[in-house]
C-alpha cells in the first residue's frame, strides 16, 4: 500500500520507482483524494488499485486479497530466489540457506514462503498474518515479532547475517526479504 499524499509529496514518483523495480508486485494507493483526476493520477503512476479514505477495513483487507490473487496468478519468476542462496522445499516445508537446513518450525517456514514469494517488497503485516494465520484484520507486527527474530538468528547462524530478512522499506509497514544483501 502506498499513500498518495507523501509528506514531499512523492506518492505518484514512488510508485513509479517501485513499478520500473518490481513490475509484477501489487500497489495499492490509499488517499483521502477522491476526484477522477486524482484517481487516474493514481493510475497512471502504477497503482493496481486505489482505495479512497476514509474506508472500511475489511474492505481494504478483501481488496488487498484480490490484488494478492491476482498477482499469483500472473506468474512471477519461478525462482525468484535465485542467486541469494535461499532454497524452499515446499514438499518438505523445508529452507537452506547454502545449502545448510535453518531448521524452520512450520511458522517460520510459512512466513519465508510468504515473503519468497515477492523478494524486496515490504509486506504489510496485516498481509503477512492472514497468509500465514489467517487473521484478516490483524494490523500490527507482534504476532510475527519473535518468529522474524528466530528466523534472524537461523540465517545469521549460517552465514553471519541476518540482513536477507529486513524490516519493509517503509517505516512500521512489515517485513521483506531482501535478497542479494545477505552475505
Amino acid at each position: 500500500m502506498l499513500e498518495a499524499e507523501l509528506p514531499d509529496g512523492a506518492g505518484g514518483a514512488l510508485a513509479r520507482v517501485l513499478r520500473a523495480q518490481w513490475p509484477a508486485v501489487g500497489l495499492v494507493f490509499v488517499s483521502r483524494l477522491d476526484r477522477e483526476c486524482d484517481l487516474l493520477a493514481g493510475f497512471a503512476a502504477g497503482a493496481d488499485d486505489y482505495i479512497v479514505k476514509p474506508f472500511q477495513p475489511a474492505v481494504l483487507v478483501a481488496r488487498v486479497r484480490a490484488l494478492a490473487r491476482r498477482v499469483d496468478a500472473a506468474g512471477a519468476d519461478p525462482d525468484p530466489l535465485h542467486g541469494c542462496g535461499l532454497e524452499l522445499d515446499a514438499e518438505r516445508k523445508t529452507a537452506y540457506l547454502d545449502g545448510t537446513d535453518l531448521h524452520c518450525t512450520p511458522i517460520e517456514y510459512a512466513i519465508l514462503q510468504t515473503m519468497a514469494a515477492v523478494p524486496g517488497q515490504a509486506l504489510p503485516h496485516v498481509f503477512i498474518n492472514q497468509r500465514v494465520w489467517s487473521y484478516p484484520n490483524l494490523p500490527d507486527g507482534t504476532l510475527l515479532k519473535g518468529h522474524i527474530s528466530a528466523l534472524r538468528r537461523k540465517l545469521r547462524r549460517v552465514r553471519g547475517s541476518e540482513s536477507m530478512l529486513c524490516t519493509g522499506t517503509v517505516s512500521r509497514v512489515g517485513y521483506a526479504l531482501a535478497v542479494g544483501s545477505g552475505g
